[in-house]
């Protein structure tokens, strides 16, 4: 009997994500997250109706909490917790409590913004991530 070879194939996509992401440090819960960051941001940050489910290839998803703010001057903004009934959103960073999504700065850098959002107090740190940097983005879709 011969043996059946096998080959693997492997598929990158070189996918451009469309919003800044930033971590968020905070014990506080997402409701007094998303009132403090819509007092310094000037940004109207409401809870979605449904909660946010990551696309994954096994298993199944753990629903996140999201608010957002979607506005044609002020583009997009997303918090969505990352730990959520033990599963985490964005697996590689699980020190960070929250995720900030943007996909419109509007002549704002990444610096000024994350300088605004640190002047929160309930807010312990701010990170801003480049989207190579954390694989599990691809799991996110989100509309803008």
């Amino acid at each position: 009997m011969s043996k059946k070879k096998t080959h693997r194939h492997v598929l990158t996509l070189d996918e451009d994500f469309e919003f800044e992401t930033f971590g968020l440090c905070s014990h506080h819960p997402d409701y007094r997250v998303a009132f403090n960051l819509n007092e310094v941001l000037d940004i109207q940050l409401q809870k979605a109706e449904e909660d946010f489910k990551p696309e994954v290839k096994k298993g199944t998803a753990a629903p996140h909490s999201i608010y957002e703010f979607i506005n044609e001057d002020f583009g997009a903004f997303y918090l969505i917790k990352n730990q959520s009934q033990g599963k985490f959103l964005i697996p590689e960073k699980p020190q960070v409590d929250f995720f900030l999504f943007v996909n419109q700065l509007n002549g704002v850098n990444e610096r000024d913004l994350m300088h605004k959002i640190n002047q929160v107090s309930i807010i312990l740190g701010t990170f801003y991530f480049e989207s190579d940097e954390l694989p599990s983005l691809k799991n996110i879709h989100l509309d803008f």
